[in-house]
């Protein structure tokens, strides 16, 4: 046999408001969830967009420019072909600023 409820059920509108909130206060958060993730996956599909165009577009540029390495390095020395410098017939001869500060004396 069932038994009637003890609990009788509010008649009033501010009872079945009481009575109800804590549905409606799970729902309230629900829906802020709702709309949090809805938010989130929107940045995620822009952001991966915006990655995907940018790299599209580095790689355009890359082939723009042609087949230079990515770094250079310095060419392989060259011999010289210069004459080597001429040392002086007199290494104690004096120079021309030595003569010209021995003039001014």
């Amino acid at each position: 046999m069932k038994l009637p409820s003890r609990r009788r059920t509010p008649r009033t509108l501010f009872g079945k408001l009481v009575r109800a909130w804590p549905t409606i206060r799970l729902a309230i958060r629900l829906t802020r969830l709702i709309y949090r993730v809805r938010r989130t996956a929107q940045v995620m599909l822009f952001t991966l967009a915006a990655v995907a165009v940018a790299r599209i577009l580095s790689r355009r540029r890359r082939r723009d420019r042609g087949t230079e390495p990515v770094s250079t390095y310095a060419p392989p020395p060259v011999a010289s072909t210069a004459p080597r410098p001429v040392q002086p017939v007199n290494s104690e001869a004096p120079t021309q600023t030595e003569r010209t500060l021995h003039a001014e004396k």
